[in-house]
């Protein structure tokens, strides 16, 4: 295991990208981590949010632009900022606090929320955002039905569910997730597939994932 690895894992709503998270993270018990938002408090995230602007500042930059330009109700700039505030404190505490062998795992991080930022068109502003993307060095991209998404999402009690617009732009989503993950293969990182499509092959699938980690 590397110093400070970082693990995003990107696959549409239901796919089960939590699910290998938290089975990864029982395996690797505390060399393995998740991103927690509620484990700094208001004063340090204020802390690590300057020492990550500091870091990065073009990717800071971009992306609050993207929030602000993009996202325009704001019930969506509310949820939007929220999740990229938290993630780079953590993100940023990470970098500058954890000096052991721990690997951190994100979900629906950086690169995931990129696709919402571009409303799934794929471009040359695309590119250019993704090539001042903070530090990733495996992607895990889950695969699955769309109709097995669904019918997961549905059974859920709380957390995500699809809605009409995320029905609508499904496959436009998918598509754009997939045109990233060839861009950043070009740009050398780590990218495996997980085929997700139904439960029963899980097993297999967390031997795939903890090889790569």
């Amino acid at each position: 295991m590397i110093t400070n690895k970082i693990i995003e894992f990107i696959g549409m709503p239901g796919s089960g990208k939590t699910f290998y998270e938290n089975k990864i993270i029982k395996l690797g018990k505390k060399k393995i981590i998740k991103n927690n938002f509620n484990y700094l408090n208001k004063l340090q995230k204020t802390k690590f949010i300057i020492l990550f602007i500091f870091s990065y500042p073009i990717f800071f930059f971009k992306s609050f632009n993207l929030i602000l330009k993009n996202i325009l109700k704001k019930k969506e700039f509310r949820k939007y900022s929220y999740y990229f505030y938290n993630e780079i404190a953590y993100r940023s505490y990470f970098e500058f606090k954890i000096k052991d062998k721990i690997i951190l795992l994100n979900s629906e991080g950086f690169v995931y929320r990129a696709s919402n930022y571009f409303n799934y068109i794929f471009n040359k502003k695309t590119e250019k955002y993704l090539n001042c993307l903070p530090k990733v060095d495996l992607i895990i991209f889950v695969k699955s039905y769309k109709k097995t998404n669904l019918l997961r999402t549905k059974k859920r009690k709380i957390g995500y569910k699809y809605n009409e617009k995320d029905l609508k732009d499904y496959y436009k989503k998918t598509n754009f997730l997939k045109k990233v993950c060839n861009f950043l293969k070009k740009k050398k990182i780590k990218i495996i597939f997980i085929n997700n499509f139904n439960n029963n092959n899980y097993r297999k699938n967390l031997k795939k994932i903890i090889k790569y980690i």
